[in-house]
């Protein structure tokens, strides 16, 4: 049967390709690429898992892809109607982001401050739980002790809040290396990616790998948005570009699997192409198996689809009914436990039943397809007051919310959340700290300038 969904799937990508202008970064369109990439990894360890989906399964997933189509259309829609002159040229100022060094090289020194701070609790943490033979083990432990509530303890303040502010200045600096790469042509403002390595040591140190995903996808559609602004015309996904996105795929498929180690993954003696499949294909199996035998629901609303808004209810309220572990229980298929995660239907079905599934879905449908297409054409039809446009930076770092959506629930459980609100004003603050009066009133009289000339022409 799972054959057929895959070929349902297929069926479905080819009418969303058709109907979203052919773009293969749109969001409802990432969301079957996923599903069709999560069952070919399914279908690689099917003799192993030994499952059979049923019916039900393949009609669920099907039918909640159509659902998310319909009102991801409705989104396009709106937008379409909103700017009915799109088809016309306009003109479009571009310029190089200029960042002092000495800034970067703040962040860069705060960045490395943080990573020792945070390794140091990481360490403390991770010695105090088990054994300590190298940081491999070390992490690994913290890992368990956090992540399971085996420990009280956690990471000090200072480090927590550091580590969000290198995040979103991360992403804040690929912004700036990008748009001067696509100024320049050249690699000399390499210097902007300094400030990203404490990012990358740190989130190794808090042994995750997912936030690196998640840094991964942003970079595409960071590029994807600044190619619009630079060249003001849509990619043309042709068989070249298609092979590129591909071998950009098995390059952070290859960077996750050889760092498991690093976060303490010691375990698994998985090659590379079991290790990726074992990952991303057993959530659509794990949720047929859900669906064949559901936990007794729970009495706290939207335990899983609203974990992070419940949590900090829980620690600002001091309520301890809602302080939980959000993990999902591990199954089995085949007498091989293939893991604990359902794709994102699994929590809506889970807490609100397959109509309150189909509020949710079409809510996070609509919205990331009206936000996507609304930023496509604010792009094209106007110029930024900043040379570091945010919105392009927020989107990027809310994309997880559906390119993962074949894994696990996101846009309700982390994207809708009080560190969300946080990463946003921290961006606000640190675009204020690298780009100040000064330099704004520069970047608007070149635009001027290149207004005038271009009037001249």
């Amino acid at each position: 049967m799972i054959y057929v969904l895959l070929l349902l799937l297929s069926f479905l990508f080819i009418i969303a390709y058709i109907i979203f202008d052919n773009n293969l970064f749109s969001p409802v369109v990432v969301i079957i690429e996923a599903f069709i990439f999560s069952t070919l990894c399914a279908i690689y360890n099917k003799s192993e898992w030994n499952f059979s989906l049923s019916g039900v399964t393949i009609l669920t997933i099907v039918s909640f892809i159509v659902f998310a189509m319909i009102f991801a259309a409705f989104g396009k829609a709106i937008v379409y109607k909103k700017y009915p002159e799109r088809g016309k040229s306009i003109n479009i100022y571009n310029n190089i982001i200029k960042v002092g060094f000495s800034k970067t090289m703040i962040i860069f020194v705060f960045g490395i401050i943080v990573c020792i701070l945070y390794f140091k609790d990481v360490y403390t943490i991770g010695v105090n739980y088990g054994s300590s033979n190298g940081i491999s083990d070390i992490i690994s432990n913290y890992r368990a002790a956090v992540s399971y509530g085996f420990s009280d303890d956690s990471i000090s303040l200072f480090p927590k809040i550091g580590y969000k502010i290198i995040t979103i200045s991360s992403y804040i600096y690929m912004y700036i290396f990008i748009n001067n790469f696509f100024a320049t042509k050249t690699w000399k403002n390499i210097l902007f990616l300094f400030p990203i390595l404490p990012f990358i040591i740190c989130t190794f140190i808090s042994a995750g790998r997912y936030n690196l995903l998640k840094f991964a996808v942003s970079i595409l559609y960071i590029y994807y948005f600044l190619f619009l602004k630079w060249r003001n015309r849509k990619i043309i996904f042709t068989p070249k570009t298609i092979i590129k996105l591909f071998f950009s795929l098995i390059i952070v498929l290859c960077l996750f699997y050889f760092t498991k180690k690093l976060v303490g993954r010691n375990s698994s003696d998985f090659n590379l192409v079991s290790y990726v499949t074992y990952y991303s294909g057993g959530s659509i199996p794990l949720f047929d198996l859900f669906l064949k035998d559901m936990p007794e629901k729970s009495a706290i609303f939207g335990k899983e689809t609203f974990y992070a808004i419940i949590n900090f209810i829980s620690k600002v309220f001091n309520i301890d009914s809602l302080n939980y572990i959000p993990h999902k229980e591990f199954r089995s298929s085949g007498g091989i436990v293939i893991g604990n995660v359902y794709t994102f239907l699994r929590s809506y079905i889970y807490d609100f039943g397959f109509f309150g599934a189909g509020i949710l879905v079409s809510i996070s449908s609509y919205l990331y397809s009206y936000i996507f297409y609304d930023l496509i054409y604010k792009l094209k039809r106007n110029n930024y007051d900043n040379p570091i446009d945010l919105r392009i930076v927020l989107f990027s770092y809310i994309t997880f919310g559906f390119v993962f959506s074949f894994v696990n629930e996101e846009f309700y459980g982390s994207v809708l959340s009080v560190n969300t609100l946080i990463m946003i004003v921290f961006s606000f603050l640190i675009r204020f700290y690298l780009v100040g009066k000064k330099e704004i009133i520069y970047y608007k009289s070149r635009l001027n300038l290149q207004e005038k000339m271009c009037i001249k022409d």
